[in-house]
């Protein structure tokens, strides 16, 4: 992983419109009415992103040497918080994403932190990972779970 620049920003929407894929291939709308959409939300998510997390680690995910996700990562408070982590479609379910949680899990341990993030409830296969990597859920937003991993101070002590 390394630091996203702006050089990235074109990956990085390229990225968010495949998260989307799904939801919109549902609606009636015209192709590129449906870009505008993408552009603009990314572009929301973004700024969203930068200015509540701004001391964020805000990296892209390489494999074999080319970019295939995102992982943003914040320390707020004591507590490390999974911003959003996103990978190229064809790179999903195959572990990548269950290693880079299990480093932060692992540096959340010997910090004695608990990790959180926010899945979407129709993100049913996300939920499932986070379930098995320790993630409880704390809170309901109506569209999204918060969930919550505490720390494992024995989980510390092995690594």
């Amino acid at each position: 992983m390394r630091a996203a620049n702006a050089g990235d920003r074109e990956f990085l929407y390229d990225l968010y419109a495949s998260t989307r894929e799904d939801e919109l291939a549902q609606t009636p709308w015209p192709d590129e009415f449906k870009q505008q959409f993408l552009r603009s939300q990314f572009e929301l998510q973004h700024r969203h992103y930068t200015q509540v997390y701004p001391d964020a680690d805000f990296l892209v995910v390489e494999f074999d040497g080319r970019p295939v996700g995102r992982y943003y990562l914040a320390l707020v408070q004591d507590d490390y918080l999974i911003v959003d982590i996103s990978l190229l479609p064809s790179l999903r379910g195959r572990g990548l994403g269950s290693a880079i949680i299990a480093a932060t899990l692992a540096q959340a341990d010997r910090a004695d932190s608990n990790v959180l993030l926010h899945v979407l409830h129709a993100n049913e296969g996300a939920r499932r990972l986070y379930e098995r990597l320790g993630f409880q859920p704390v809170a309901d937003t109506g569209t999204h779970l918060r969930m919550r991993r505490p720390p494992c101070p024995a989980a510390a002590a092995v690594s």
